[in-house]
């Protein structure tokens, strides 16, 4: 499976390639929105967690921009802002999931989910 961790914070995105260890076994990383829609370019990602506060290209925009490039890959919001508002907003912008970051494991079992499909 590959898998794309979008997160403005570097120890988050460690923490989240921690919880997928062993799950995912073609993990990239990005900092920032805008990287990660440029890296799509050349990386298909069957799965993408994205956080939504990160620098100028807010989360939600590069999920519209990434959506349209891998209409099939999975992406899943990881934020720690959950109000149902954002959950919305998400899910209008295409997002197939949405995790609080206060509880990874979810997101474990989510990937181990969709892992266990592509098999």
């Amino acid at each position: 499976m590959n898998l794309l961790i979008v997160d403005d914070h570097a120890g988050v995105r460690e923490l989240i390639r921690d919880v997928v260890r062993g799950i995912a076994n073609n993990v990239r990383e990005c900092s920032s929105g805008e990287e990660a829609v440029q890296l799509c370019e050349t990386y298909s990602p069957d799965c993408v967690t994205l956080d939504l506060r990160m620098g100028e290209m807010h989360g939600l925009t590069a999920l519209q921009l990434i959506r349209r490039r891998h209409p099939l890959a999975n992406i899943v919001v990881v934020t720690q802002f959950d109000h149902e508002s954002i959950r919305a907003r998400a899910r209008a912008a295409g997002a197939d999931n949405f995790i609080v970051k206060d509880d990874l494991m979810i997101l474990r079992s989510y990937v181990q989910s969709l892992a266990a499909c592509d098999q």
